[in-house]
């Protein structure tokens, strides 16, 4: 008897805490966020949420300081949400920022980053950035990320043409291939790896493949901090 009242209370705190969740669950809703937004914006409240997996950034302290800068000139709080997307919070994230564009302009942050940038200039951490430069070193985090000179489009037919079409849904038809975009717009220090870059790619058409990329139009250098600088930069290629 004691066993089936304690296997009865265990299915009635399953049911209930079923129940919970659900409740908890209708509750996360785009419009539940859009509305926190809209309040916490009348009580000058500006939260912006983002999403994803962060890697390690060779900003050398910028984005911190970007992120201090636009708190004290707009009083918005940028808070990282991990690799889960929470359906209230991004629409939280919409609704936010249609009524800070509202207020500020369209271009808010992107004057900030500006504005954020000259004084950064100033610090003691930029100049660590500026040996970097001054030495000629390969930068993978830019502001200005290179561009293919005929742009995305020009990049899609160039590998069309010279390598085809891979298959979207499975990885094994692609290889990756990275570069350095020098100053100048030409492309050095070509290495093909496997997609995830495990291990170099060796196949029977890597000799084809490098010299096709050789010949590859130029590229528009990336900058940082106004500057040209030598960048990295990958693109997918198809291997059949």
């Amino acid at each position: 008897m004691k066993q089936l009242l304690a296997l009865s209370f265990i299915f009635l705190s399953l049911v209930v805490n079923a129940q919970q969740v659900r409740i908890i669950e209708s509750e996360i809703t785009c419009e539940s966020g859009e509305d926190m937004a809209t309040k916490d914006f009348d009580k000058g409240i500006y939260k912006v949420y983002s999403f994803g997996l962060l890697g390690k950034i060779e900003d050398y302290g910028f984005g911190e300081y970007y992120k201090d800068y636009v708190f004290k000139k707009y009083g918005v709080l940028f808070i990282h949400q991990g690799c889960v997307i929470v359906k209230d919070e991004e629409c939280y994230t919409i609704k936010m920022e249609e009524l800070l564009y509202q207020k500020y302009g369209k271009n808010m942050f992107e004057i900030a980053r500006k504005e954020a940038g000259l004084a950064f200039k100033q610090t003691l951490k930029y100049e660590k950035i500026k040996e970097r430069m001054d030495a000629n070193k390969v930068f993978f985090i830019v502001h200005q990320p290179p561009k293919f000179e005929k742009g995305k489009e020009g990049l899609d037919d160039f590998i069309l043409k010279n390598f085809g079409k891979g298959d979207p849904t499975n990885y094994d038809t692609y290889i990756r291939a990275s570069f350095v975009v020098e100053k100048d717009g030409s492309i050095s220090n070509i290495k093909l790896t496997s997609f995830w870059q495990s291990k170099p790619y060796k196949g029977d058409d890597a000799e084809s493949i490098l010299k096709k990329l050789q010949e590859m139009p130029k590229w528009k250098p990336g900058s940082h901090f106004s500057e040209v600088v030598r960048t990295g930069e990958s693109i997918s290629i198809p291997i059949g």
